[in-house]
């Protein structure tokens, strides 16, 4: 028996040499070279799985209330072990001149930089009429994050030394990291000032000065259009008491007249399918913009549907034929972003320099075959019911639906729009779904490049339909 444990041991000991011996070989041998895209073995285009329908949308309970100066506050009571405060406004004018779009932004940098809520780790968020600046405190603190946000929100003088920082730091950032995604969307929205064939960078970042940064945070951070939006586990009476505490001060006169327009005209339609613009990137970014519908048009939930089909899904149509079905790229995406007036699709990918004509030529062709071909009742379902998901997501935590808040003062909407919104998209029907995809994706911006010079060759020698940025 002695023997026999022996043995047993004396060969675990050696099975423990041969794998130490055989680990040691391996670790001695080069690692395998690893392929420049992710091809899965095979495509799941048949075993998506059905997605089940939710129940209909059950908002959260929000107070609505107005202080003596005319600033909202909003409150939602719920559950949590952190509290949101965000500062939200509307009517900000980003969407009504171009410069707008740079110049509040880099207004607002200038009013938080070294501040307490920059301590807070604010959260800025904008869009194309409002901004945002959301902060999770511990539920006692809330008074603490309403007094950082006193001392901001009146901020109106810089030094000069600030502005030019904070304006070349934007120059620099533009000309060295071009995107693809930004000159696609201005190119179809008109904002940049364009040169004969392709755009002009920075003119709008060097109008940025001291009367433009003040002027640009008089007329968005006024308390007449503005709300604080709280979320979280407190009552509304004492938080709308803590509000008038901190920021029943903050009383401004009328907001000052809006500039004189200065809108570069609308670029003519481009007669080229593709433009490039050559820069040091590792791999070429592809993006293209496409119109879209406004928030408040009765397309809206159709179309949200349509950009998940096309792009906003792991298994949209872009990244199954871009990733899964042709190995191109890591991931193939959309965003649509929908503004007061109108709106925006952008379609957008990375691929190695050597793919860029098969993944340009894949880009192209699903946008005009999703034009044709009737969408799936399957596509529909599952777009339809992860949008209804996001939107129930974005309703449960503290932190998002704060800002949901801020949307809702945005719009001059209630909670009731939510409810709307959602059974909007469960009505959809992919009849509904190609006739907004029609509509609207027949107005596009060309579809832009931006990459090597590997990847701009490899397009100007095998396509007649390219022009190339200097």
């Amino acid at each position: 028996m002695k023997q026999s444990r022996f043995g047993i041991s004396g060969a675990l000991s050696l099975l423990g040499l041969l794998g130490l011996l055989v680990g040691c070989g391996r670790a001695s041998l080069p690692a395998p070279a690893l392929p420049l895209v992710a091809t899965p073995p095979e495509p799941f285009r048949e075993i998506r799985p059905e997605v089940p329908p939710l129940p209909p949308l059950t908002p959260p309970v929000v107070e609505t209330t107005e202080l003596d100066t005319g600033l909202t506050v909003m409150v939602s009571p719920r559950p949590s072990e952190v509290a949101t405060v965000c500062y939200g406004n509307r009517d900000a004018g980003k969407d009504t001149m171009p410069e707008r779009w740079h110049h509040l932004s880099m207004a607002v940098k200038l009013a938080v930089k070294g501040t307490a809520l920059e301590a807070l780790e604010v959260d800025v968020d904008h869009d194309a009429s409002s901004t945002r600046l959301c902060v999770s405190v511990m539920p006692g603190d809330v008074g603490v994050a309403l007094d950082a946000l006193a001392e901001v929100l009146p901020r109106r003088t810089f030094p000069p030394a600030s502005i030019d920082r904070v304006k070349n730091r934007a120059l620099a950032t533009r000309n060295r990291k071009p995107n693809a995604g930004a000159y696609a969307a201005e190119w179809l929205l008109g904002l940049r000032f364009f040169a004969v064939q392709g755009w002009r960078v920075g003119e709008a970042l060097r109008l940025f000065d001291a009367a433009s940064a003040a002027d640009e945070l008089a007329r968005s951070f006024h308390p007449k259009k503005s709300v604080i939006a709280v979320a979280g586990p407190l009552e509304p009476q004492p938080v709308r008491e803590l509000v008038e505490r901190h920021l029943g001060h903050w009383v401004m006169a009328d907001e000052p007249a809006p500039p004189p327009r200065h809108d570069p005209p609308l670029p003519p339609p481009s007669p080229w399918v593709i433009h490039a613009h050559v820069s040091p990137l590792t791999q070429a970014q592809l993006a293209m913009a496409l119109s879209a519908p406004a928030r408040d048009s009765p397309d809206r939930a159709a179309f949200d549907i349509a950009s998940r089909i096309v792009g906003g899904l792991y298994t949209s149509r872009l990244n199954l034929r871009m990733r899964t079905d042709e190995g191109h790229t890591y991931g193939a995406h959309a965003a649509y972003a929908a503004r007061s007036a109108d709106g925006h699709l952008l379609l957008m990918s990375a691929v190695a320099p050597q793919r860029v004509l098969e993944a340009v030529d894949a880009m192209l062709d699903e946008v005009a075959s999703i034009q044709t071909e009737m969408p799936t009742q399957l596509e529909v379902r599952q777009g339809r019911e992860t949008a209804r998901e996001r939107l129930r997501v974005q309703l449960d935590t503290t932190s998002s639906l704060a800002k949901m808040m801020c949307v809702l003062f945005r719009d001059r909407a209630t909670p009731d729009s939510w409810v709307a919104h959602d059974q909007a998209l469960a009505d959809v029907t992919p009849e509904r779904v190609q006739a907004v995809v029609r509509r609207y994706f027949s107005k596009r911006s060309p579809l832009v490049v931006v990459g090597p010079g590997l990847a701009v060759d490899r397009l100007r020698q095998a396509r007649q339909d390219v022009t190339i940025d200097p």
